[in-house]
């Protein structure tokens, strides 16, 4: 239903998004989503050195991470909710009905309402991995504590946060 597109790797151009929706929330960089490949909406951020910074369509919300923030767009009514997170954005990991947003040092679990499930704020110095989802029940991370090199595998319930 909607997909996050690249202008430099698809037909369309930034003149194809002229009539669709747009949301600005800072300058530099754009999103483009279609529709059901239909230009549906443009939604422009800073523009970052940051390579984690990144988007995904969770359900039917556009979440974008840039630095340390994320946006969270309602596609129904555009309506737009920002968080902050520790340190910096890291990357999305989506698994079943939830959405995980790892941080430098933390991750924050998302129903598919876009409702918080929990944060565990404190699981790393500088950068996780995700590295499987156990028996649909144990989210195995790999944190780095002591930069540069000293990872460690940490076992989170996936259901409430908590490290096992």
């Amino acid at each position: 239903m909607y997909d996050i597109i690249s202008l430099k790797k698809s037909p369309y151009s930034n003149d194809d998004f002229d009539d669709a929706n747009k949301i600005k929330l800072g300058q530099g960089r754009f999103y483009y989503v279609l529709k059901n490949g239909i230009p549906f909406l443009r939604v422009e951020v800073d523009l970052t050195s940051s390579s984690f910074d990144t988007a995904v369509v969770f359900y039917e919300t556009l979440c974008i991470g840039v630095e340390d923030k994320v946006f969270f767009i309602d596609m129904n009514n555009f309506i737009c909710r920002e968080i902050c997170v520790q340190m910096y954005f890291g990357y999305f990991y989506t698994y079943k009905n939830l959405l995980l947003v790892l941080s430098g040092n933390g991750v924050i679990a998302f129903d598919n309402n876009m409702h918080e499930k929990w944060r565990q704020p404190e699981l790393a110095v500088d950068g996780m991995v995700v590295n499987e989802i156990e028996n649909d029940n144990v989210l195995v991370l790999s944190c780095e504590m002591d930069p540069p090199g000293g990872w460690i595998t940490k076992r989170i319930n996936i259901f409430n946060g908590k490290e096992m």
